[in-house]
């Protein structure tokens, strides 16, 4: 007599178990790879969505590494203008914010798309900003040297009434 091969009733979730992993796992390698899909959410961490909505930036908090090249995306949600600027020691006139004793716009390697965003003026006392239209995007490709480490401070300044120190400013770390 013949005997026929049998397959367990737990063999088969096993195995189906081992083929779904194996899937995934491929996915994910593949997706890390790319820069797309479940990649992105473990992994991405040169590009930051930042939101400008009103007289708030969100996150409040950034973190930078030194030496990396890292894509701001700045969404301005808001009905008017933001012109950002990134320093430390502030200097004030008159009560407003005017500049930075330190710029970081100034002296690290930044491209915006589109290009006419960032505004390096040639008056050295007057911070480099990036200007973000209402209802725009801007991204900003920001790559800090390592001897600017610290905490530096994210703000707009446009001349509208809405200078950092009325609350529309966050702090970017560079670490």
């Amino acid at each position: 007599m013949a005997t026929t091969p049998t397959t367990t009733s737990t063999s088969r979730p096993v195995l189906l178990g081992i083929i779904v992993v194996l899937l995934l796992g491929g996915g994910v390698a593949l997706t890390m790879a790319t820069g797309d899909g479940f990649g992105q959410l473990l992994t991405r961490t040169d590009r930051i969505d930042v939101e400008l909505a009103g007289y708030r930036i969100t996150p409040e908090r950034i973190v930078l590494p030194a030496e990396e090249t890292v894509t701001l995306e700045l969404s301005n949600t808001s009905v008017f203008a933001h012109n950002l600027a990134i320093g430390r020691d502030p200097v004030a006139e008159a009560g407003r914010i005017i500049g930075f004793g330190e710029d970081l716009l100034a002296v690290s390697e930044v491209r915006t798309t589109p290009p006419h965003a960032l505004v390096r003026p040639a008056d050295v006392t007057v911070p480099t900003t990036i200007s973000v239209e209402p209802g725009t995007t801007v991204e900003v490709e920001l790559r800090a040297p390592t001897d600017l480490r610290g905490v530096w401070e994210f703000g707009c300044f446009q001349g509208s009434g809405c200078e950092a120190h009325v609350g529309v400013s966050a702090s970017i770390v560079v670490q």
